[in-house]
């Protein structure tokens, strides 16, 4: 699905996921070397705990945009801090997978 929808927009997309907030910040990084056009980031958890991630989106030129399927502010109170959206260019949040569709068409527009 987002394959498709990127096909249309005349993008390419890579994914990627991990659970180790470092290949995170790496990526990033090599997103910028390769000339990336964003970066649709969901951090998980990592979103309200990670200064490694904040550093690394206010770092690198290339933009990130910050996706959730849920949306944090409707969640515990913990969850409304976003140290990635603090950083991020943008956050689309709470429409489920759609969000993720939502967030290539706003980077196809960067």
């Amino acid at each position: 699905m987002l394959e498709d929808r990127a096909r249309d927009l005349d993008l390419t997309v890579d994914l990627r996921q991990s659970n180790h907030e470092g290949h995170l910040v790496d990526w990033m990084h090599e997103a910028q070397a390769r000339g990336a056009k964003a970066v649709l980031l969901n951090a998980g958890a990592f979103t309200h705990t990670s200064i490694a991630l904040y550093d690394c989106i206010k770092s690198i030129r290339t933009p990130v945009i910050e996706v959730h399927l849920s949306n944090p502010h409707a969640r515990e109170e913990f969850r409304h801090l976003s140290y990635v959206g603090r950083a991020a260019k943008g956050t689309i949040a709470g429409f489920g997978a759609q969000s993720y569709l939502l967030a290539l068409e706003a980077a196809a527009r960067l």
